[in-house]
């Protein structure tokens, strides 16, 4: 991944985290969390396939800080890596990844983040599931318009 994505300092920071593994075969792991912060899985990705690790749960990968307003939801981690490389690793924002699913429990996480007063999502999953949820649930983010639609990353293989 470190090669194919050119992400080295982006790479270095996220791993000197403890949000990102690299592993064997130029895959990694990263790292996602529940809202306090804990562990809950590892979403693997390698050159050729991807997947979470077994006994693993998936809530979200969070790459920038805690406390940034904007919120950009991708699919996978290294598309956040590689989304935040491309913004020079902006600090009002938080990179994040669902590892391609939607889980109970990763829309309760995108769903505190989002209650947040002053936060901005900003979505870049396929399927745009943060947008939909978020309206369904009421959010204020969703309601005051501070929600942007992106275009699908391209895919940067």
């Amino acid at each position: 991944m470190r090669d194919g994505r050119h992400l080295p300092a982006i790479l270095r920071a996220a791993t000197a985290a403890g949000l990102l593994r690299e592993r064997p075969h130029g895959s990694i792991w990263a790292a996602h969390r529940d809202v306090d912060g804990t562990v809950t899985g590892w979403e693997e990705r390698g050159p050729h396939w991807r997947g979470v690790a077994t006994a693993g749960a998936k809530v979200l990968f969070r790459f920038g800080r805690p406390e940034a307003f904007r919120l950009c939801v991708t699919e996978a981690a290294i598309d956040a890596m590689s989304l935040a490389a491309l913004a020079d690793l902006r600090p009002d924002t938080v990179y994040l990844s669902t590892a391609g699913g939607w889980s109970p429990a990763t829309a309760a996480a995108i769903h505190a983040l989002a209650a947040k007063p002053g936060v901005q999502l900003v979505a870049n999953h396929r399927q745009q599931c943060p947008r939909r949820h978020l309206c369904r649930q009421g959010s204020g983010a969703c309601r005051s318009g501070r929600m942007q639609r992106r275009e699908r990353l391209r895919q940067m293989h």
